[in-house]
């Protein structure tokens, strides 16, 4: 059964390996979903500006005068997200815009975090909890040249924010108003939950969409160690993991037999009727013989057109059996 499967499990792991898994995505689409998460993440952002200023008692923590001018920017912001999706459906098919398009979306999210994490506080918890989140996520999605090249002066522009704000020449987070920001912020219930409310989605974004990455990379390792003892052609063991067969049952003491099958005149098969044919004859000989062993049996491919067949803990009755019963399917 094991051996029938094999097939089965090369086919299921190409589709995985090409279509599924997100670290092989195109570059356009890991770029669409880091422009939904943060076009979504600014929404969220408005949604709670808007409700809390619409409270009279929580309209005293809120400077009035950057408020119109703070939603107004967050909205051209999440306009600018989905904008930027608009044009990666419309240009997915010029090459060179697949190269360029990475440094724009990151270079953009960068610059729309930084924005909001100036408006709350450059190094608030939601802010600094957030920085690591996003850096770690766009390390894992997109190559590390593109993400330094952006998240380098993103930080010294954070850097430079704190510095400025430290000198009083900068209004550090203008979205709290003087009285909530000369008391202490812990005790503000207000200032608490907008840094709860503001972090939490990007860590659940964040941790959700890492986890997933985690558990894809798990499944590729586990899917190149299958590949990497299975004959691409055939589907059925390659030469090393016959090998390695071997060395286990003579560590093992046990005893067992092995046929190696080599076709004859295979070369004429190919010389008249070409490789394509060639090919087909050897996936059916690995066919007809993945069905007829035993589920302690193993094939492989061990040359060009040579198969050969592990018989585990087999005496030599058992042997001359499987021999016999091979040769009628050749």
């Amino acid at each position: 059964m094991k051996q029938k499967n094999r097939v089965a499990i090369q086919c299921s792991t190409e589709h995985f390996m090409h279509d599924v898994m997100i670290m092989n995505w195109s570059n356009l689409k890991k770029c669409t979903l880091v422009l939904l998460l943060g076009g979504v993440a600014v929404l969220s952002w408005i949604v709670w500006w808007f409700f809390s200023n619409a409270q009279v008692e929580l309209q005293a923590w809120i400077n009035q005068d950057f408020y119109p001018t703070y939603i107004r920017l967050l909205s051209f912001s999440a306009l600018g997200f989905f904008t930027l999706i608009f044009i990666i459906r419309a240009l997915n098919k010029i090459s060179i815009f697949e190269i360029i398009i990475p440094y724009i979306t990151i270079a953009y999210f960068g610059l729309i975090f930084v924005f909001g994490a100036h408006c709350i506080g450059v190094f608030s918890p939601a802010s600094s909890a957030g920085y690591v989140s996003l850096v770690t996520v766009a390390l894992v999605l997109f190559e590390r040249k593109v993400v330094y090249l952006i998240i380098i002066p993103i930080t010294g522009f954070m850097l430079i924010s704190l510095g400025l704000s430290l000198m009083n020449k900068m209004t550090y987070a203008p979205i709290f108003s003087e009285h909530l920001q000369s008391m202490s912020l812990y005790k503000n219930t207000f200032w608490v939950f907008c840094m709860l409310y503001f972090y939490i989605p990007i860590f659940f974004a964040s941790l959700v969409l890492f986890e997933v990455l985690l558990i894809q990379w798990r499944k590729r390792e586990q899917m190149i160690q299958r590949i990497s003892v299975l004959d691409p052609l055939t589907g059925i063991y390659n030469r090393r993991r016959i090998g390695e067969n071997i060395d286990l049952l003579k560590q093992q003491q046990s005893s067992f037999a092995i046929v190696l099958l080599d076709l004859d005149y295979f070369k004429s098969v190919n010389d008249q009727y070409g490789h394509d044919i060639g090919d087909a004859v050897l996936k059916q000989v690995a066919k007809i013989l993945t069905e007829n062993i035993r589920e302690q049996d193993v094939v492989g491919r061990f040359g060009g057109e040579e198969l050969a067949n592990s018989n585990m803990r087999c005496d030599s009755l058992k042997s001359l059996m499987i021999i016999n019963k091979l040769s009628k399917f050749l």
